[in-house]
């Protein structure tokens, strides 16, 4: 079974159910930047929306076999997709 994430929010909603949120500073930092998007001054939100963005694709294609592993496991599936605008950037 397969389990496509389509987008930084979906990635972070199944963080958040999983109870996967502070597994390793490197999903602590997407975390952070994500809460982080409708913080501070409205005119800078788009940088901070666009600075999320590169953290979700660059975090999820270079995800630590652990990590991969509980996710899968925690999701039930044996691989899952990564989306970002309707294209597929990484695999696992």
């Amino acid at each position: 079974m397969t389990r496509d994430i389509m987008n930084m929010v979906e990635f972070f909603q199944i963080l958040s159910a999983s109870d996967m949120l502070g597994f390793n500073d490197r999903i602590k930092a997407f975390v952070e930047s994500y809460n982080n998007i409708n913080k501070g001054c409205g005119c800078s939100r788009k940088a901070r929306i666009s600075n999320t963005e590169n953290l979700y694709l660059e975090t999820c294609k270079s995800l630590e076999q652990d990590f991969v592993l509980l996710f899968k496991q925690k999701l039930g599936v044996e691989k899952v997709m990564f989306f970002h605008n309707s294209g597929l950037f990484a695999e696992h």
